[in-house]
């Protein structure tokens, strides 16, 4: 039997008067760190998740049973039975720098799906985007303590970090952010195309709300020679991951604005990404690899 219809959620979400006005005054200073980083490596590139590990082509399928695991008011955007997307897959690492790739970082997976309808929050693109990393500790609370502790770390030194994040957001909120963050980097990752990856915060999902994950069909460690070597054999043989969704069930269980809280309700597979075998030396597979840049 279908699943039960989850809360509607809009009463849930606490948008504050102001939050254009944050919202954008934040945007402008990750935008600052663009800049300074467009500036010292000669190129135009992404605030964040700056270094890519690979970029390649897909194909993301929705269950034809949906309608079995996810209620029908839920299939909206992408998510109708049996649907099927092209796709561009990107893995990265999250840091704002171009550092050597095996070095500790975020490890986070990124893919558009082509052709999908209805209204966006960007206007007319007939395009979906997912972010999810590896892992699922949220240390700051608000986007402004986000931004603040991107902020501090950029310009790096560790002490020197730690003393701009407790100028930003005062020493309790200082330590604990810094803690969090160092635990997120302890979290086990061998391989790219064997791990599990999560979103890091809520998304509208019809009436409801859900948070998203993907894992790897496959479930090894890394092979020799690093991170970077073992996508690219992995990739050979084309690699496949779950889609999963994580639905709202209440405030206090699954809260909308605290990303703190790591939500425990049941996943739900409604999808599978799918690259085919690949080899990332090929010319085509060069020239898509631009493309996603």
């Amino acid at each position: 039997d279908p699943a039960p219809l989850p809360v509607v959620v809009e009463q849930f979400e606490d948008v504050a008067p102001d939050e254009d006005e944050r919202f954008n005054a934040i945007a402008a200073r990750l935008a600052a760190l663009q800049a300074s980083r467009n500036e010292k490596y000669g190129e135009r590139g992404r605030a964040l998740h700056r270094q890519a590990i690979a970029g390649v082509q897909g194909h993301f399928t929705i269950r034809a049973d949906l309608a079995a695991v996810l209620p029908p008011a839920l299939h909206v955007g992408p998510f109708l039975p049996g649907a099927r997307y092209d796709a561009f897959v990107r893995f990265s690492n999250g840091s704002w720098d171009r550092a050597r790739k095996d070095t500790p970082d975020v490890r986070a997976v990124a893919f558009k799906l082509l052709g999908v309808g209805g209204p966006k929050c960007l206007g007319s693109a007939d395009t979906q985007d997912f972010l999810l990393n590896h892992t699922r500790a949220r240390t700051p609370r608000t986007p402004e303590e986000f931004a603040a502790l991107i902020e501090a770390a950029a310009p790096g030194g560790t002490l020197a970090t730690m003393w701009r994040l407790i100028q930003a957001v005062g020493v309790g909120r200082a330590l604990g952010m810094v803690k969090g963050t160092l635990d997120g980097f302890k979290v086990p990752f061998s391989s790219f195309a064997s791990g599990t990856f999560w979103s890091m915060s809520p998304f509208q999902l019809g009436p409801s709300a859900a948070m998203f994950s993907v894992v790897a069909a496959e479930n090894a460690d890394s092979r020799p020679g690093g991170l970077v070597a073992d996508l690219a054999a992995r990739l050979k043989d084309g690699v496949a991951f779950t889609f999963r969704v994580q639905l709202y069930e209440n405030a206090a269980a699954t809260p909308i604005e605290d990303p703190t809280v790591v939500w425990n309700t049941p996943f739900i597979d409604v999808a599978r990404l799918e690259i085919a075998p690949t080899d990332l030396s090929a010319p085509e597979a060069v020239e898509t690899a631009a493309y996603v840049e």
